[in-house]
């Protein structure tokens, strides 16, 4: 979080979102959000969070998603990533504030 920090504050590039140096607990959302939506770009760029975020949840995503492809692969690759969990039967969704989460089909 420190070095997050330091890099946000000293204007360096960055690729989680900013917004996660403001406290420890929005570099948490903001980390969490990132290993979910774009799982290879962490891996290769910060691998012991990767590794941690991946003790954490007890999850893989890169390893259950596809990775995208080069001229994508700084861009919205999240909804790409759903599109490909859905068709490997999980589903996400994502819901705004106060929304309650639809009832789930059974087969």
């Amino acid at each position: 979080f420190e070095a997050f920090r330091a890099a946000t504050d000293a204007g360096e590039p960055t690729l989680l979102d900013s917004y996660g140096a403001t406290n420890p607990v929005e570099f948490f959302a903001v980390a969490t959000e990132f290993f979910f939506e774009r799982p290879h770009e962490m891996r290769a760029k910060h691998a012991a969070l990767y590794e941690q975020l991946q003790q954490f949840y007890r999850q893989d995503p890169a390893g259950l998603l596809p990775r995208p492809p080069a001229s994508q692969a700084s861009g919205d690759w999240g909804s790409r990533n759903r599109r490909a969990a859905e068709t490997a039967g999980r589903s996400f969704v994502r819901l705004r504030a106060g929304q309650t989460p639809p009832a789930r089909r059974r087969p």
